[in-house]
């Protein structure tokens, strides 16, 4: 669905549910959340869901382990401010 406004700021919840890993380290774990959050933003943008990734001002990001591969999903919300914002209050803090 596309964003009505896709130029204002956004904040972005991103939950994953994967299968669980047979072997388990924290430093091991594969593939990373943030490979994924990535994916996610850039498809949204793909999709023209949002203009550009770069109005991702807050996000959170939640990985959940699941034990058969058909529960395995990602689900995106989007919750927009009101307004628009351009580029330059990006790159210069919003203010």
């Amino acid at each position: 669905m596309k964003s009505k406004n896709p130029s204002s700021p956004k904040t972005v919840y991103v939950f994953i549910w994967l299968m669980a890993p047979t072997k388990v380290s924290v430093f091991t774990l594969r593939p990373d959340l943030d490979n994924f959050v990535k994916s996610a933003f850039d498809g949204l943008q793909a999709g023209g869901v949002i203009e550009d990734d770069a109005y991702i001002l807050e996000m959170h990001a939640f990985t959940y382990y699941v034990l058969n591969k058909e529960q395995e999903q990602m689900k995106i919300m989007i919750v927009s401010w009101d307004g628009p914002i351009t580029r330059e209050e990006i790159k210069h803090g919003m203010g």
